[in-house]
Protein backbone atom coordinates (compact mmCIF):
# COMPACT_ATOMS: atom_id res chain seq x y z
CA UNK A 1 0.00 0.00 0.00
CA UNK A 2 3.03 2.29 -0.11
CA UNK A 3 1.90 3.86 -3.37
CA UNK A 4 -1.41 5.10 -2.08
CA UNK A 5 -0.55 8.35 -0.38
CA UNK A 6 2.27 9.36 -2.73
CA UNK A 7 0.15 8.70 -5.79
CA UNK A 8 -2.82 10.44 -4.21
CA UNK A 9 -0.77 13.57 -3.77
CA UNK A 10 0.59 13.46 -7.30
CA UNK A 11 -2.67 12.98 -9.10
CA UNK A 12 -4.54 15.53 -7.00
CA UNK A 13 -1.92 18.15 -7.78
CA UNK A 14 -2.19 17.42 -11.51
CA UNK A 15 -6.00 17.64 -11.45
CA UNK A 16 -6.59 14.03 -12.32
CA UNK A 17 -9.72 12.48 -10.87
CA UNK A 18 -10.69 10.26 -7.98
CA UNK A 19 -14.01 8.56 -7.58
CA UNK A 20 -16.92 8.31 -5.26
CA UNK A 21 -18.11 9.46 -1.92
CA UNK A 22 -15.09 8.40 0.05
CA UNK A 23 -11.67 6.93 0.04
CA UNK A 24 -9.91 5.23 2.89
CA UNK A 25 -6.38 6.58 2.65
CA UNK A 26 -3.57 4.63 4.23
CA UNK A 27 0.12 4.95 3.67
CA UNK A 28 3.65 4.07 4.43
CA UNK A 29 4.68 3.65 8.02
CA UNK A 30 1.84 3.11 10.45
CA UNK A 31 -0.80 0.68 9.27
CA UNK A 32 -1.95 -1.03 6.06
CA UNK A 33 -5.68 -1.16 5.37
CA UNK A 34 -6.98 -4.10 3.36
CA UNK A 35 -10.07 -6.21 2.73
CA UNK A 36 -10.63 -9.87 3.51
CA UNK A 37 -14.07 -11.12 2.51
CA UNK A 38 -16.57 -8.74 4.10
CA UNK A 39 -14.21 -7.31 6.71
CA UNK A 40 -11.48 -4.72 6.74
CA UNK A 41 -7.99 -5.68 7.86
CA UNK A 42 -5.27 -3.64 9.51
CA UNK A 43 -1.82 -5.05 8.76
CA UNK A 44 -3.49 -8.28 7.68
CA UNK A 45 -5.64 -8.71 10.79
CA UNK A 46 -9.43 -8.40 10.55
CA UNK A 47 -10.72 -5.60 12.78
CA UNK A 48 -14.07 -3.95 13.42
CA UNK A 49 -13.44 -0.27 12.70
CA UNK A 50 -14.97 2.73 14.46
CA UNK A 51 -14.35 6.11 12.85
CA UNK A 52 -15.18 9.58 14.12
CA UNK A 53 -16.55 12.41 12.06
CA UNK A 54 -13.97 15.16 11.64
CA UNK A 55 -15.95 17.07 9.03
CA UNK A 56 -14.55 20.55 9.58
CA UNK A 57 -11.00 19.37 10.19
CA UNK A 58 -9.45 21.72 7.65
CA UNK A 59 -10.54 24.65 9.84
CA UNK A 60 -9.23 23.08 13.05
CA UNK A 61 -6.46 25.07 14.75
CA UNK A 62 -4.76 21.95 16.15
CA UNK A 63 -5.54 18.80 14.12
CA UNK A 64 -2.64 16.92 15.68
CA UNK A 65 -4.08 17.36 19.19
CA UNK A 66 -7.58 16.45 17.96
CA UNK A 67 -6.38 13.26 16.28
CA UNK A 68 -4.24 12.24 19.25
CA UNK A 69 -7.28 12.68 21.50
CA UNK A 70 -9.56 10.64 19.21
CA UNK A 71 -6.91 7.94 18.95
CA UNK A 72 -6.59 7.82 22.74
CA UNK A 73 -10.33 7.18 23.00
CA UNK A 74 -10.13 4.17 20.69
CA UNK A 75 -11.14 5.55 17.29
CA UNK A 76 -9.52 3.81 14.31
CA UNK A 77 -9.84 6.76 11.94
CA UNK A 78 -11.69 9.89 10.88
CA UNK A 79 -14.03 11.12 8.16
CA UNK A 80 -13.21 14.56 6.76
CA UNK A 81 -14.84 16.88 4.18
CA UNK A 82 -12.27 18.95 2.24
CA UNK A 83 -15.26 20.70 0.59
CA UNK A 84 -17.74 21.69 3.31
CA UNK A 85 -20.43 24.28 3.89
CA UNK A 86 -19.66 27.37 5.93
CA UNK A 87 -21.65 27.25 9.16
CA UNK A 88 -23.16 30.23 11.00
CA UNK A 89 -24.84 29.39 14.31
CA UNK A 90 -28.10 31.29 14.83
CA UNK A 91 -28.08 32.88 11.37
CA UNK A 92 -31.12 32.85 9.09
CA UNK A 93 -29.14 30.56 6.78
CA UNK A 94 -27.11 28.17 8.90
CA UNK A 95 -25.28 26.70 5.92
CA UNK A 96 -23.87 28.65 2.99
CA UNK A 97 -21.62 27.35 0.20
CA UNK A 98 -18.03 26.96 1.37
CA UNK A 99 -15.73 29.79 0.35
CA UNK A 100 -12.41 28.02 0.91
CA UNK A 101 -12.69 24.51 -0.58
CA UNK A 102 -10.01 22.22 -1.91
CA UNK A 103 -11.89 22.03 -5.23
CA UNK A 104 -13.00 25.44 -6.49
CA UNK A 105 -16.23 25.93 -8.50
CA UNK A 106 -14.23 26.07 -11.73
CA UNK A 107 -12.57 22.73 -10.99
CA UNK A 108 -9.15 24.12 -10.10
CA UNK A 109 -7.30 23.15 -6.94
CA UNK A 110 -6.75 25.38 -3.92
CA UNK A 111 -3.17 24.32 -3.23
CA UNK A 112 -2.87 25.71 0.31
CA UNK A 113 -6.09 23.95 1.28
CA UNK A 114 -4.84 20.74 -0.31
CA UNK A 115 -1.64 21.00 1.72
CA UNK A 116 -3.72 21.20 4.90
CA UNK A 117 -5.56 18.03 3.89
CA UNK A 118 -2.30 16.21 3.20
CA UNK A 119 -0.92 17.32 6.56
CA UNK A 120 -3.95 15.89 8.38
CA UNK A 121 -3.62 12.62 6.46
CA UNK A 122 0.08 12.47 7.38
CA UNK A 123 -0.76 13.04 11.05
CA UNK A 124 -3.40 10.32 10.98
CA UNK A 125 -0.95 7.99 9.30
CA UNK A 126 1.67 8.58 11.99
CA UNK A 127 -0.92 7.54 14.59
CA UNK A 128 -1.95 4.41 12.73
CA UNK A 129 -5.36 5.89 11.84
CA UNK A 130 -7.21 5.61 8.55
CA UNK A 131 -8.96 8.49 6.79
CA UNK A 132 -12.29 8.61 4.97
CA UNK A 133 -11.97 11.60 2.61
CA UNK A 134 -15.42 12.72 1.44
CA UNK A 135 -15.81 15.33 -1.31
CA UNK A 136 -19.31 16.66 -2.01
CA UNK A 137 -20.18 18.79 -5.04
CA UNK A 138 -23.35 20.21 -3.44
CA UNK A 139 -21.42 22.08 -0.72
CA UNK A 140 -19.77 24.53 -3.15
CA UNK A 141 -21.78 26.97 -5.30
CA UNK A 142 -21.27 26.67 -9.06
CA UNK A 143 -23.17 27.19 -12.29
CA UNK A 144 -25.28 24.03 -12.02
CA UNK A 145 -28.15 22.90 -9.79
CA UNK A 146 -28.63 19.80 -7.69
CA UNK A 147 -31.96 17.99 -7.67
CA UNK A 148 -32.90 20.01 -4.58
CA UNK A 149 -32.46 23.23 -6.56
CA UNK A 150 -29.35 24.50 -4.80
CA UNK A 151 -26.31 25.71 -6.80
CA UNK A 152 -23.50 23.15 -7.07
CA UNK A 153 -20.26 22.57 -8.92
CA UNK A 154 -21.02 21.23 -12.39
CA UNK A 155 -20.11 17.62 -13.08
CA UNK A 156 -17.41 18.46 -15.63
CA UNK A 157 -15.65 20.88 -13.30
CA UNK A 158 -16.07 18.51 -10.38
CA UNK A 159 -14.53 15.64 -12.34
CA UNK A 160 -11.66 17.89 -13.28
CA UNK A 161 -11.18 18.60 -9.59
CA UNK A 162 -11.03 15.20 -7.95
CA UNK A 163 -14.02 13.20 -6.76
CA UNK A 164 -17.66 12.60 -7.52
CA UNK A 165 -20.37 11.98 -4.97
CA UNK A 166 -24.20 12.06 -4.81
CA UNK A 167 -26.49 13.00 -7.74
CA UNK A 168 -23.94 12.09 -10.40
CA UNK A 169 -25.17 9.84 -13.24
CA UNK A 170 -23.90 6.28 -13.07
CA UNK A 171 -21.94 6.65 -16.31
CA UNK A 172 -19.94 9.50 -14.81
CA UNK A 173 -19.29 7.53 -11.61
CA UNK A 174 -17.99 4.55 -13.57
CA UNK A 175 -15.90 6.89 -15.72
CA UNK A 176 -14.33 8.40 -12.60
CA UNK A 177 -13.71 4.96 -11.13
CA UNK A 178 -11.88 3.88 -14.27
CA UNK A 179 -9.78 7.04 -14.27
CA UNK A 180 -8.62 6.58 -10.69
CA UNK A 181 -7.84 2.92 -11.29
CA UNK A 182 -5.77 3.94 -14.30
CA UNK A 183 -3.89 6.78 -12.61
CA UNK A 184 -3.53 5.58 -9.02
CA UNK A 185 -3.74 1.80 -9.23
CA UNK A 186 -6.06 -0.87 -7.93
CA UNK A 187 -4.82 -0.87 -4.35
CA UNK A 188 -6.86 2.12 -3.19
CA UNK A 189 -10.24 1.38 -1.62
CA UNK A 190 -13.25 3.10 -3.23
CA UNK A 191 -17.00 3.26 -2.81
CA UNK A 192 -20.04 5.25 -3.85
CA UNK A 193 -22.84 6.30 -1.52
CA UNK A 194 -26.51 6.93 -2.20
CA UNK A 195 -28.87 9.41 -0.63
CA UNK A 196 -31.48 6.64 -0.49
CA UNK A 197 -31.35 4.95 2.96
CA UNK A 198 -31.53 1.36 1.78
CA UNK A 199 -29.14 -1.52 2.33
CA UNK A 200 -30.27 -3.23 -0.86
CA UNK A 201 -29.70 -0.07 -2.91
CA UNK A 202 -26.22 0.33 -1.41
CA UNK A 203 -25.40 -3.31 -2.18
CA UNK A 204 -26.62 -2.94 -5.77
CA UNK A 205 -24.58 0.26 -6.24
CA UNK A 206 -21.43 -1.44 -5.01
CA UNK A 207 -21.92 -4.49 -7.21
CA UNK A 208 -23.08 -2.76 -10.39
CA UNK A 209 -20.34 -0.13 -10.29
CA UNK A 210 -17.51 -2.44 -9.27
CA UNK A 211 -16.77 -0.82 -5.89
CA UNK A 212 -14.72 -2.22 -3.02
CA UNK A 213 -17.36 -1.97 -0.30
CA UNK A 214 -20.99 -1.29 0.53
CA UNK A 215 -21.56 2.25 1.83
CA UNK A 216 -24.83 2.80 3.71
CA UNK A 217 -26.36 6.07 4.97
CA UNK A 218 -29.27 5.91 7.41
CA UNK A 219 -29.64 9.58 8.22
CA UNK A 220 -33.35 10.23 8.02
CA UNK A 221 -36.68 9.31 9.59
CA UNK A 222 -37.22 5.85 10.98
CA UNK A 223 -33.92 4.55 9.57
CA UNK A 224 -31.83 6.49 12.11
CA UNK A 225 -30.13 4.18 14.61
CA UNK A 226 -32.49 1.45 13.47
CA UNK A 227 -30.16 -1.44 14.10
CA UNK A 228 -32.65 -3.96 12.70
CA UNK A 229 -31.61 -2.68 9.24
CA UNK A 230 -27.97 -3.66 9.71
CA UNK A 231 -28.16 -7.35 8.75
CA UNK A 232 -29.88 -6.49 5.44
CA UNK A 233 -26.89 -4.43 4.30
CA UNK A 234 -24.34 -7.22 4.71
CA UNK A 235 -23.09 -9.54 1.96
CA UNK A 236 -20.31 -12.11 2.04
CA UNK A 237 -18.12 -10.64 -0.70
CA UNK A 238 -17.76 -6.97 0.34
CA UNK A 239 -17.39 -5.14 3.68
CA UNK A 240 -20.21 -2.82 4.77
CA UNK A 241 -19.47 0.65 6.08
CA UNK A 242 -22.21 2.53 7.95
CA UNK A 243 -21.02 6.03 7.06
CA UNK A 244 -24.03 7.82 8.56
CA UNK A 245 -25.97 5.82 11.17
CA UNK A 246 -28.07 8.93 12.02
CA UNK A 247 -28.36 12.61 11.09
CA UNK A 248 -26.01 14.99 12.89
CA UNK A 249 -28.92 17.29 13.76
CA UNK A 250 -30.60 14.35 15.52
CA UNK A 251 -27.71 13.67 17.89
CA UNK A 252 -29.05 15.82 20.73
CA UNK A 253 -32.15 13.60 20.89
CA UNK A 254 -30.17 10.43 21.64
CA UNK A 255 -28.69 9.31 24.93
CA UNK A 256 -25.12 8.10 25.23
CA UNK A 257 -26.49 4.61 25.81
CA UNK A 258 -28.47 4.72 22.54
CA UNK A 259 -25.41 5.85 20.57
CA UNK A 260 -23.31 3.12 22.18
CA UNK A 261 -26.01 0.57 21.40
CA UNK A 262 -25.77 1.59 17.73
CA UNK A 263 -22.11 0.64 17.45
CA UNK A 264 -22.52 -2.46 19.64
CA UNK A 265 -25.34 -3.80 17.43
CA UNK A 266 -23.30 -2.99 14.32
CA UNK A 267 -20.45 -5.17 15.56
CA UNK A 268 -22.86 -7.93 16.57
CA UNK A 269 -24.46 -7.90 13.13
CA UNK A 270 -21.12 -8.17 11.34
CA UNK A 271 -20.85 -4.62 9.97
CA UNK A 272 -17.23 -3.91 8.96
CA UNK A 273 -16.98 -0.24 9.95
CA UNK A 274 -19.23 2.27 11.76
CA UNK A 275 -19.00 6.05 11.96
CA UNK A 276 -19.59 8.17 15.06
CA UNK A 277 -21.57 10.91 13.27
CA UNK A 278 -20.66 13.79 15.58
CA UNK A 279 -22.57 17.06 15.47
CA UNK A 280 -19.69 18.74 17.31
CA UNK A 281 -17.24 18.15 14.47
CA UNK A 282 -19.83 18.95 11.79
CA UNK A 283 -20.69 22.38 13.19
CA UNK A 284 -17.37 23.21 14.79
CA UNK A 285 -16.06 26.05 12.60
CA UNK A 286 -12.63 25.04 13.79
CA UNK A 287 -13.22 25.15 17.53
CA UNK A 288 -10.59 23.66 19.82
CA UNK A 289 -10.80 21.45 21.69
CA UNK A 290 -13.68 19.53 20.09
CA UNK A 291 -16.81 20.61 21.98
CA UNK A 292 -18.76 17.38 22.19
CA UNK A 293 -22.28 17.54 23.58
CA UNK A 294 -22.61 15.68 26.90
CA UNK A 295 -24.24 12.65 25.26
CA UNK A 296 -21.55 12.62 22.57
CA UNK A 297 -18.84 12.80 25.23
CA UNK A 298 -20.49 9.90 27.02
CA UNK A 299 -20.18 7.86 23.82
CA UNK A 300 -16.56 8.92 23.29
CA UNK A 301 -15.65 7.92 26.85
CA UNK A 302 -17.38 4.54 26.92
CA UNK A 303 -17.87 2.98 23.46
CA UNK A 304 -14.55 1.14 23.45
CA UNK A 305 -15.16 -0.69 26.72
CA UNK A 306 -18.71 -1.53 25.57
CA UNK A 307 -17.29 -3.25 22.46
CA UNK A 308 -14.66 -5.32 24.24
CA UNK A 309 -16.98 -8.18 25.19
CA UNK A 310 -19.00 -8.13 21.94
CA UNK A 311 -18.51 -11.01 19.50
CA UNK A 312 -18.09 -9.61 16.00
CA UNK A 313 -20.80 -11.08 13.80
CA UNK A 314 -22.16 -13.03 16.76
CA UNK A 315 -25.74 -11.93 16.10
CA UNK A 316 -27.55 -8.67 16.69
CA UNK A 317 -29.61 -6.06 14.97
CA UNK A 318 -32.53 -6.58 17.28
CA UNK A 319 -32.88 -2.91 18.03
CA UNK A 320 -32.43 -3.26 21.77
CA UNK A 321 -31.00 -0.54 23.96
CA UNK A 322 -28.21 -0.53 26.48
CA UNK A 323 -29.51 0.26 29.97
CA UNK A 324 -28.39 3.74 31.00
CA UNK A 325 -25.80 4.02 33.77
CA UNK A 326 -27.18 4.12 37.27
CA UNK A 327 -26.18 6.83 39.72
CA UNK A 328 -24.77 5.54 43.00
CA UNK A 329 -26.89 2.38 43.32
CA UNK A 330 -24.17 0.08 42.02
CA UNK A 331 -20.72 0.33 40.44
CA UNK A 332 -20.80 1.03 36.70
CA UNK A 333 -18.08 -0.62 34.58
CA UNK A 334 -15.01 1.49 33.88
CA UNK A 335 -14.50 2.78 30.34
CA UNK A 336 -11.18 2.27 28.55
CA UNK A 337 -8.09 3.25 30.54
CA UNK A 338 -7.38 5.82 27.82
CA UNK A 339 -10.26 7.81 29.38
CA UNK A 340 -7.79 8.96 32.04
CA UNK A 341 -6.05 12.15 30.84
CA UNK A 342 -2.30 11.69 30.63
CA UNK A 343 -1.02 14.16 33.23
CA UNK A 344 2.41 12.67 33.71
CA UNK A 345 3.96 16.07 33.03
CA UNK A 346 2.36 17.39 36.23
CA UNK A 347 3.87 14.55 38.26
CA UNK A 348 7.28 15.07 36.67
CA UNK A 349 7.05 18.81 37.33
CA UNK A 350 6.36 18.31 41.03
CA UNK A 351 9.18 15.75 41.20
CA UNK A 352 11.61 18.21 39.59
CA UNK A 353 10.54 21.06 41.86
CA UNK A 354 10.52 18.99 45.07
CA UNK A 355 12.91 16.02 44.75
CA UNK A 356 13.08 15.61 48.52
CA UNK A 357 9.31 15.16 48.70
CA UNK A 358 9.53 12.43 46.07
CA UNK A 359 12.17 10.54 48.05
CA UNK A 360 10.12 10.88 51.26
CA UNK A 361 6.79 9.50 49.97
CA UNK A 362 7.09 6.55 52.32
CA UNK A 363 6.89 8.89 55.31
CA UNK A 364 5.09 12.02 54.09
CA UNK A 365 2.16 13.03 51.87
CA UNK A 366 3.82 16.28 50.73
CA UNK A 367 4.44 14.94 47.22
CA UNK A 368 0.96 13.44 46.78
CA UNK A 369 -0.69 16.54 48.26
CA UNK A 370 0.98 18.84 45.72
CA UNK A 371 0.21 16.57 42.75
CA UNK A 372 -3.47 16.36 43.73
CA UNK A 373 -3.63 20.14 44.26
CA UNK A 374 -2.23 20.88 40.81
CA UNK A 375 -4.39 18.27 39.06
CA UNK A 376 -7.59 19.57 40.63
CA UNK A 377 -6.68 23.07 39.41
CA UNK A 378 -6.36 21.88 35.80
CA UNK A 379 -8.18 19.67 33.24
CA UNK A 380 -10.45 17.18 34.98
CA UNK A 381 -10.80 19.36 38.06
CA UNK A 382 -12.57 17.57 40.90
CA UNK A 383 -12.40 14.20 39.13
CA UNK A 384 -8.86 13.97 40.54
CA UNK A 385 -8.50 12.94 44.17
CA UNK A 386 -6.56 10.79 46.59
CA UNK A 387 -6.98 7.04 46.26
CA UNK A 388 -8.22 5.06 49.23
CA UNK A 389 -5.92 2.07 49.46
CA UNK A 390 -7.93 -1.15 49.12
CA UNK A 391 -11.04 1.10 49.25
CA UNK A 392 -10.31 1.95 52.88
CA UNK A 393 -11.20 5.63 53.35
CA UNK A 394 -8.89 5.82 56.36
CA UNK A 395 -5.81 4.71 54.41
CA UNK A 396 -4.79 7.16 51.61
CA UNK A 397 -2.45 5.61 49.06
CA UNK A 398 1.03 7.12 49.48
CA UNK A 399 2.25 6.56 45.93
CA UNK A 400 -0.92 6.98 43.88
CA UNK A 401 -4.05 9.01 43.12
CA UNK A 402 -7.52 8.40 41.67
CA UNK A 403 -9.53 9.66 38.70
CA UNK A 404 -13.35 9.54 38.81
CA UNK A 405 -15.02 8.25 35.62
CA UNK A 406 -18.67 8.29 36.74
CA UNK A 407 -21.54 10.74 36.17
CA UNK A 408 -20.95 14.36 37.15
CA UNK A 409 -17.63 15.87 38.20
CA UNK A 410 -17.27 13.99 41.49
CA UNK A 411 -18.95 11.03 43.21
CA UNK A 412 -21.65 11.31 45.84
CA UNK A 413 -19.99 10.58 49.22
CA UNK A 414 -20.98 7.30 50.80
CA UNK A 415 -22.44 5.77 47.62
CA UNK A 416 -21.31 3.19 45.08
CA UNK A 417 -20.19 6.01 42.78
CA UNK A 418 -17.21 6.57 45.09
CA UNK A 419 -15.81 3.27 43.79
CA UNK A 420 -16.04 4.43 40.15
CA UNK A 421 -12.41 5.46 39.81
CA UNK A 422 -9.15 4.51 38.17
CA UNK A 423 -6.15 4.21 40.49
CA UNK A 424 -3.01 5.76 39.01
CA UNK A 425 0.43 4.86 40.34
CA UNK A 426 2.54 8.03 40.20
CA UNK A 427 5.68 6.89 42.08
CA UNK A 428 8.05 3.98 41.65
CA UNK A 429 8.88 3.62 45.35
CA UNK A 430 11.00 1.34 47.51
CA UNK A 431 9.17 1.58 50.84
CA UNK A 432 10.10 -1.44 52.97
CA UNK A 433 12.44 -2.91 50.32
CA UNK A 434 15.74 -4.15 51.71
CA UNK A 435 18.56 -2.00 50.40
CA UNK A 436 16.11 0.66 49.28
CA UNK A 437 16.40 2.53 46.02
CA UNK A 438 15.73 5.88 44.37
CA UNK A 439 12.06 6.77 44.00
CA UNK A 440 11.08 7.95 40.52
CA UNK A 441 8.04 9.69 39.07
CA UNK A 442 5.64 7.38 37.24
CA UNK A 443 2.25 7.37 35.49
CA UNK A 444 0.54 4.00 35.32
CA UNK A 445 -3.21 3.31 35.40
CA UNK A 446 -3.02 0.43 37.84
CA UNK A 447 -6.52 -0.60 38.92
CA UNK A 448 -10.25 -0.02 38.41
CA UNK A 449 -13.60 -1.74 39.09
CA UNK A 450 -14.27 -4.86 37.01
CA UNK A 451 -10.56 -5.38 36.37
CA UNK A 452 -10.70 -8.49 38.52
CA UNK A 453 -14.03 -10.34 38.83
CA UNK A 454 -15.87 -9.46 42.07
CA UNK A 455 -12.84 -7.63 43.50
CA UNK A 456 -13.03 -3.85 44.03
CA UNK A 457 -10.04 -2.25 45.76
CA UNK A 458 -10.30 1.37 44.59
CA UNK A 459 -12.16 4.38 45.96
CA UNK A 460 -12.24 8.16 45.59
CA UNK A 461 -11.01 10.10 48.64
CA UNK A 462 -11.08 13.88 49.12
CA UNK A 463 -9.93 15.55 51.21
CA UNK A 464 -7.19 13.20 52.30
CA UNK A 465 -8.47 13.03 55.90
CA UNK A 466 -12.16 12.80 54.94
CA UNK A 467 -12.57 9.32 56.36
CA UNK A 468 -16.07 7.86 56.42
CA UNK A 469 -17.43 4.54 55.26
CA UNK A 470 -18.71 2.97 52.06
CA UNK A 471 -21.36 0.34 51.38
CA UNK A 472 -20.18 -3.11 50.38
CA UNK A 473 -19.22 -2.89 46.68
CA UNK A 474 -21.91 -4.13 44.30
CA UNK A 475 -21.22 -4.32 40.57
CA UNK A 476 -24.11 -3.26 38.34
CA UNK A 477 -26.12 -6.10 36.84
CA UNK A 478 -27.06 -5.95 33.17
CA UNK A 479 -23.56 -4.66 32.41
CA UNK A 480 -21.39 -7.63 33.35
CA UNK A 481 -17.62 -7.37 33.06
CA UNK A 482 -15.89 -9.39 30.35
CA UNK A 483 -15.33 -12.95 31.52
CA UNK A 484 -11.70 -13.99 31.92
CA UNK A 485 -10.48 -15.98 28.92
CA UNK A 486 -9.97 -19.73 29.23
CA UNK A 487 -6.41 -21.05 29.62
CA UNK A 488 -4.28 -21.27 26.44
CA UNK A 489 -4.77 -24.49 24.51
CA UNK A 490 -1.23 -24.61 23.13
CA UNK A 491 1.94 -22.61 22.57
CA UNK A 492 1.47 -18.93 21.70
CA UNK A 493 1.94 -17.48 18.22
CA UNK A 494 2.30 -13.84 17.19
CA UNK A 495 1.30 -12.90 13.65
CA UNK A 496 1.71 -9.14 13.92
CA UNK A 497 1.37 -5.92 15.90
CA UNK A 498 -0.39 -2.60 15.28
CA UNK A 499 0.72 0.11 15.10
CA UNK A 500 4.38 -0.49 14.33
CA UNK A 501 5.32 2.96 15.70
CA UNK A 502 3.93 4.26 18.98
CA UNK A 503 4.59 6.86 21.65
CA UNK A 504 4.59 6.44 25.42
CA UNK A 505 1.05 5.94 26.70
CA UNK A 506 -0.29 4.77 23.32
CA UNK A 507 -2.09 1.43 23.03
CA UNK A 508 -0.51 -1.32 20.92
CA UNK A 509 -2.30 -4.50 19.85
CA UNK A 510 -0.62 -7.89 19.37
CA UNK A 511 -2.35 -10.45 17.13
CA UNK A 512 -1.95 -14.21 17.17
CA UNK A 513 -3.20 -17.29 19.02
CA UNK A 514 -2.96 -18.49 22.63
CA UNK A 515 -1.74 -15.05 23.66
CA UNK A 516 -0.86 -14.45 27.33
CA UNK A 517 -0.81 -11.26 29.38
CA UNK A 518 2.89 -10.95 30.29
CA UNK A 519 4.83 -9.10 27.58
CA UNK A 520 8.56 -8.46 27.21
CA UNK A 521 9.86 -5.45 25.25
CA UNK A 522 13.57 -5.88 24.50
CA UNK A 523 16.18 -3.66 22.83
CA UNK A 524 18.96 -5.12 20.72
CA UNK A 525 21.49 -4.59 23.54
CA UNK A 526 19.52 -6.85 25.92
CA UNK A 527 17.83 -4.17 28.02
CA UNK A 528 14.13 -4.90 28.41
CA UNK A 529 10.81 -3.91 29.97
CA UNK A 530 8.04 -6.24 31.11
CA UNK A 531 4.44 -5.05 30.91
CA UNK A 532 1.07 -6.64 31.57
CA UNK A 533 -1.46 -6.54 28.78
CA UNK A 534 -5.16 -7.28 28.41
CA UNK A 535 -6.09 -10.30 26.30
CA UNK A 536 -9.46 -10.93 24.65
CA UNK A 537 -11.62 -13.97 25.37
CA UNK A 538 -10.36 -15.86 22.30
CA UNK A 539 -6.72 -15.07 23.20
CA UNK A 540 -6.18 -13.72 19.66
CA UNK A 541 -5.72 -10.02 20.51
CA UNK A 542 -3.51 -8.69 23.28
CA UNK A 543 -3.32 -4.97 24.00
CA UNK A 544 -0.88 -3.04 26.17
CA UNK A 545 0.13 0.53 26.90
CA UNK A 546 3.62 1.59 25.85
CA UNK A 547 5.57 2.20 29.10
CA UNK A 548 7.90 5.07 29.90
CA UNK A 549 10.70 3.59 27.84
CA UNK A 550 13.59 5.11 25.85
CA UNK A 551 13.05 5.59 22.13
CA UNK A 552 14.20 2.64 20.07
CA UNK A 553 13.24 -0.55 18.26
CA UNK A 554 11.86 -3.20 20.60
CA UNK A 555 11.45 -6.92 20.02
CA UNK A 556 8.14 -8.10 21.50
CA UNK A 557 7.87 -11.56 23.01
CA UNK A 558 5.52 -13.50 25.27
CA UNK A 559 5.94 -16.72 27.21
CA UNK A 560 3.04 -18.99 28.06
CA UNK A 561 2.78 -22.31 29.86
CA UNK A 562 3.42 -24.20 26.60
CA UNK A 563 6.09 -22.07 24.97
CA UNK A 564 7.18 -18.65 23.75
CA UNK A 565 6.60 -16.48 20.71
CA UNK A 566 8.23 -13.39 19.21
CA UNK A 567 6.63 -10.81 16.95
CA UNK A 568 7.76 -10.85 13.31
CA UNK A 569 7.93 -7.03 13.50
CA UNK A 570 9.62 -4.80 16.02
CA UNK A 571 7.84 -1.94 17.78
CA UNK A 572 9.45 1.45 17.29
CA UNK A 573 8.94 3.62 20.37
CA UNK A 574 9.14 7.25 19.29
CA UNK A 575 9.88 10.28 21.48
CA UNK A 576 10.94 7.94 24.28
CA UNK A 577 10.92 8.69 27.97
CA UNK A 578 13.38 8.11 30.79
CA UNK A 579 16.16 5.55 30.71
CA UNK A 580 16.32 2.19 32.41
Amino acid sequence: MIKVQNNLRRFVCFLLVILASFIFVNSVSAVTLGISGNRFTLDGQAKFLVLSGYWDGLDAPNPSADLNYLKSKGFDGIRIFPNLWDYCAGCSSEFTPGNNPVIKPDGTINQSRLNQLISIIDTANSLGMIVDVTFARETIAGNCQASAGNPVICITEFKNGVISVIDVPNADIIDLKNRIRSNVGTNIILSVSSSQPSGSVAINNARSMGMNLVSVHWASGTTELNTSLYPGSIISSLPTYVGEPYNTHSVSGYTSAELINGVVEAKKAGIAAWLFHSDATFLSNGEYPIRFQSNEQGFVNSFLSALQSVTWGGGGGGGGTVPPPTSGACINPAPATSTVPDMKSVVQGVAAAHPNWLQDVCNSYDFIDEVVRQLRAGPGGTRWAYEAKRANLSDPWQEGISYYYGSGNAPTPGTMSQYEVFAIDIVHQYCGVAGGGTNTADWNVADWPYRSPNLVEVAYLYPRNAGGSLPAPQLCTGQPPPQPPPPPTGPPTITGISPLRAAIGQTVEIYGTNLVEDIKLELSDGRFYTVTGVVDFQRTTLSFTVPDAPAGSYKISITGPSGSATSPQNLEVVAGGSGF
